[in-house]
């Protein structure tokens, strides 16, 4: 099985991006989450943004990724903003997080 998730640590200013692309599951999950956690290690960041609009599938686990990072945003006295795939929108929707989670549009969606 060829379960492939890629990720990149950005940092523009105070912005730290994470930018994933891929299918996120139980295999791929810790992928995600070490990319968050590199995120952090970053100097002057105050905001984090989980670019997840390359996403192709997230299981609950992922969710659980992004739950996960929103808390430590918090914690770390960050901001956390998602920009989710519609795979991502769709899940987040489905489990009722739209008011907990902050996602951005999808680029070129007009949503």
């Amino acid at each position: 099985m060829d379960d492939i998730l890629t990720t990149a640590v950005e940092l523009d200013g105070p912005v730290v991006r994470v930018v994933a692309r891929g299918e996120v599951d139980t295999s791929t999950a810790p992928i995600l989450k070490g990319a968050v956690a590199d995120a952090w290690d970053r100097p002057g960041a105050s905001v984090m943004v989980l670019d997840l609009t390359g996403v192709t599938f997230i299981g609950s686990v992922g969710i659980s990724v992004i739950i996960s990072a929103h808390d430590a945003c918090v914690e770390r006295g960050m901001t956390l903003r998602v920009a989710p795939s519609e795979q991502v929108r769709r899940l987040v929707a489905t489990t009722g997080l739209e008011g907990v989670l902050p996602l951005e549009p999808i680029p070129g969606s007009g949503t």
